[in-house]
């Protein structure tokens, strides 16, 4: 019998019942946490870009992107903190 080409690329198959089923895993990933801004943006996504939040999810790329997400927001709000901080003292010290 001639070799598919699953075969003939290393891969190969598992007999269920009668039927034989490609030996399929996903890639190891490790897990990311993707903090409060990140949720934010998936629950966004989900809501607004259906298509865009499939195709994340489906390609594992929303593992990397989320946790991006929450620290550059994170980093965001923390410089509009320290200047908000800033120019509080600065209108007090010229009161």
């Amino acid at each position: 019998m001639e070799q598919t080409l699953f075969e003939q690329n290393g891969r190969t198959y598992a007999k269920q019942g009668d039927y034989l089923l490609p030996d399929v895993k996903l890639p190891d990933q490790l897990e990311y946490e993707i903090g409060i801004w990140g949720n934010h943006r998936r629950q966004y996504l989900k809501q607004h870009h259906k298509v865009k939040y499939y195709n994340m999810f489906t390609q594992c790329t929303s593992i990397h992107i989320l946790p991006m997400w929450n620290i550059e927001l994170s980093e965001c709000l923390m410089n509009w903190l320290k200047k908000w901080q800033n120019r509080r003292e600065f209108q007090k010290n010229e009161s």
